[in-house]
């Protein structure tokens, strides 16, 4: 995903190299229904670390044989593709951002 490559950045840059970009998962397996249909998901955290704290920015779930990407929408708790977050006013209030700060 190249948004991650522009969150590390903005994320460094801003910080002045005082945090950066953290991606997890506790590989457990999540059942996520897309599109009527259940596969098995590994939740993914995507943050900024700090010396003492963690900012969330993103969750995402990865299908378990790699093949597939979802946006989670922790508010909401709700799934959606990437296309659908790339057209959301989510992910175009983030990319506001990322501008505004290079």
């Amino acid at each position: 995903m190249p948004e991650l490559k522009e969150y590390a950045k903005y994320i460094a840059n801003q910080s002045d190299g005082k945090a950066f970009l953290v991606i997890e998962s506790d590989g457990s397996l999540y059942e996520v229904k897309q599109e009527d249909e259940y596969n098995q998901y590994f939740m993914v955290y995507v943050g900024e670390q700090r010396e003492d704290h963690r900012a969330n920015w993103e969750w995402f779930y990865v299908r378990k044989d790699l093949d597939k990407i979802l946006w989670y929408n922790l508010p909401e708790d709700q799934s959606y593709s990437l296309s659908e977050w790339r057209d959301s006013s989510n992910y175009k209030s983030r990319q506001y951002t990322l501008n505004q700060g290079n």
